[in-house]
């Protein structure tokens, strides 16, 4: 429970304090600086804010059988506190008659024991009676040992069975999303390539897929022991907080969820739009400057960077990738969502024939510049919903 370390003859002792009942990781840890202090460091674990980046053996693998309704708005009702096994996004395998169907977990309504399920493509399962259901793969993503926030003080932080932070020295916290705008990806079902449906944002990454949000510092004056403006600052003991609250705050009683408090904390920097593969595609400054970045070569190289300019204000043409939807031909997909404000582009001169789902071919015009192809698109996107494009 203690390391002592020796470097160019001097002696640093890291002493572990207390240890997360969950995970056996280290919370707090105590060791000494160059003047024989003791400085205190403490780390919130995801686990304790987030209930989707708890561990997955909670309700992995919990089947319930009996006579569960599914009613025409997508609700199976169960048993009273069943529904406590049940967790955003988990990929369950539910039986009617001698069939299973798979679904998502979308909603949890736990004033009336009723869980939301629908298939891949958001649509509604069967109606009727289903007799089992099963989580296939929890919802909580298994990121539990995540750290959420830190925290350095001067002072013991443990009190009793309570938890202080005093003289502190250090803070910094970090949001955590699932839900995300994803940019217009392109969904596989039945044979075609379609827009994804917001019905079921598990499947096409909108939701599910944890991910730091926004950054925060803790910024307030720092103490100075003696003010006397001839007295140059004691190394040693100045420069704790003047005061300081935690970001994360305890879940009031019958609220699970933690709650946050800002107060004194300023956020750096937010990701705003990450793509189905887990690129980052936006991001935004406390001062609202947006830096925006395209991906290419089938999602695996940088395009284009671009800073002071939003995703959907930027765009890249070139001839060595045009965007291929799964086969041998060079097509080419232009994707207007009235769900999502940006219009990705992998090239804009070109002539190409618009063949709608139902059969219907148009012929769009030959774009000279980005603002003709971005007005078309805007000018167009309540009609072109779903559709493929093809090199002429």
């Amino acid at each position: 429970d203690k390391v002592v370390a020796y470097e160019h003859g001097a002696q640093i002792e890291t002493a572990n304090l207390a240890y997360d009942s969950e995970t056996g990781d280290v919370l707090l840890t105590r060791s000494q600086n160059e003047y024989k202090d003791n400085h205190y460091n403490f780390t919130f674990p995801a686990h304790w804010a987030y209930e989707g980046m708890q561990a997955a053996y909670k309700n992995n693998g919990v089947v319930i059988k009996g006579s569960f309704l599914y009613d025409n708005n997508g609700y199976l009702t169960v048993p009273s506190n069943y529904n406590q096994y049940f967790s955003f996004g988990d990929e369950v395998a539910c039986r009617l008659g001698s069939d299973d169907t798979k679904a998502w977990v979308i909603d949890i309504n736990k004033a009336n024991n009723q869980i939301k399920l629908v298939d891949e493509r958001g649509l509604l399962l069967r109606g009727g009676t289903y007799s089992r259901v099963k989580v296939m793969r929890s919802g909580r993503r298994n990121m539990q040992a995540t750290p959420i926030a830190a925290i350095k003080t001067k002072a013991p932080i443990i009190n009793g069975d309570a938890l202080q932070f005093n003289q502190v020295l250090e803070a910094s916290a970090t949001e955590f999303s699932d839900n995300w705008q994803t940019g217009a990806e392109v969904a596989y079902y039945d044979g075609y390539y379609k827009t994804p449906s917001l019905d079921n944002p598990y499947t096409v990454g909108a939701k599910g897929n944890w991910r730091p949000m926004r950054s925060w510092s803790y910024l307030v004056d720092r103490q100075h022991l003696d003010t006397s403006a001839t007295t140059a600052s004691n190394t040693r003991f100045d420069g704790t907080f003047k005061k300081f609250n935690t970001f994360w705050k305890l879940p009031l009683s019958g609220n699970e969820q933690w709650g946050i408090d800002s107060t004194n904390w300023t956020w750096s920097k937010k990701n705003t739009k990450i793509d189905g593969h887990s690129n980052q595609l936006e991001s935004v400054d406390a001062l609202g400057r947006y830096d925006a970045r395209l991906m290419g070569y089938n999602n695996t190289l940088v395009t284009a960077i671009a800073d002071n300019a939003q995703y959907s204000e930027i765009a890249f043409d070139s001839y060595e990738d045009v965007i291929g939807l799964g086969d041998a031909e060079r097509k080419i997909s232009l994707y207007a969502n009235s769900w999502y404000e940006g219009f990705p582009i992998s090239s804009f001169k070109f002539p190409t024939k618009i063949l709608s789902l139902n059969g219907v071919a148009y012929d769009s015009p030959f774009f000279n510049n980005i603002e003709e192809l971005s007005n078309y698109l805007r000018n167009n996107n309540q009609s072109y919903s779903e559709y493929k494009g093809y090199l002429s």
